[in-house]
């Protein structure tokens, strides 16, 4: 049997069908909903100080890139 998403609603009955009341890691997205990414070690040495800002860049091949500023 397959239930139909009604989504997010953290107020309502959890036996509500189809309702999320609790969640981690999903994200909602254009077509339903997606798993979070995790993390992964890449094998960089960490900061030598607290990060001030980061960002994360897709290039168009679709690899990412990743820069943080102390």
């Amino acid at each position: 049997m397959r239930i139909e998403l009604q989504g997010f609603a953290p107020d309502l009955d959890p036996a509500t069908p189809g309702v999320i009341t609790d969640c981690d890691l999903i994200v909602p997205s254009t077509q339903g909903f997606t798993a979070a990414n995790s993390r992964v070690d890449v094998g960089l040495a960490a900061l030598d100080s607290a990060c001030k800002g980061a960002y994360v860049g897709t290039l168009l091949d679709g690899s990412k890139r990743i820069v943080a500023g102390t």
